[in-house]
C-alpha cells in the first residue's frame, strides 16, 4: 500500500462494520474501496448493481471489496441487502471524514450538471436506478 502519512493514519483509523481497519484489510489483500453516498443516489444504485454483477470476478482475482457510505450501518445494511451485498465489508462515514481525508470534495454545479453526468444519470435512470430522495439525506 502506497499512501501519504495522513492517508495511512486515516486508513489505520477507519473501521468496517466488522471492526477491521482499512489498513488491516489492505495488508491482507488488495482492496477496491467504493465510496458511495446513500441509497437515494441514482449513481450509487447503479454502482451497487454493477458491484453485485461483478463481485465474483473482482473477488476471483483476490481483491476484496469495501463499500464506504454516508449513512448509518443499519440504513446501509438494508440497502446493501437489496443487492445481495450485505456480506461485503462496509464503512459508515456520515461525517465524511474518510471522503475529506482522501481529498474528495463536493462537486461544483458544472461538475454535477455537466453533459457527461446528465447523460450517465439518464442511462442509469433508464436502467431502473431512479432517484429516491429521503428528507434526512437530501443534503448529502
Amino acid at each position: 500500500m502506497h499512501s501519504t502519512p495522513v492517508e495511512a493514519e486515516l486508513l489505520a483509523d477507519t473501521r468496517t462494520h466488522t471492526g477491521e481497519t482499512l489498513a488491516d484489510l489492505s495488508d491482507q489483500s488488495p482492496i477496491l474501496l467504493v465510496l458511495l453516498r446513500h441509497e437515494g443516489c441514482t449513481f450509487c444504485r447503479n454502482a451497487m448493481s454493477d458491484i453485485a454483477r461483478l463481485q465474483a470476478r473482482i473477488e476471483g482475482v483476490g481483491t476484496r471489496i469495501v463499500l464506504g457510505h454516508m449513512v448509518t450501518e443499519e440504513e446501509f445494511a438494508a440497502f446493501a441487502g437489496r443487492y445481495g451485498l450485505s456480506a461485503i465489508a462496509a464503512v459508515a462515514d456520515p461525517n465524511r471524514r474518510l471522503y475529506k481525508g482522501l481529498g474528495l470534495r463536493r462537486g461544483r454545479l458544472w461538475q454535477l450538471l455537466g453533459p457527461r453526468v446528465v447523460w450517465t444519470w439518464f442511462k442509469a435512470t433508464l436502467a431502473g436506478h431512479i432517484l429516491v430522495v429521503h428528507a434526512s439525506r437530501a443534503d448529502g
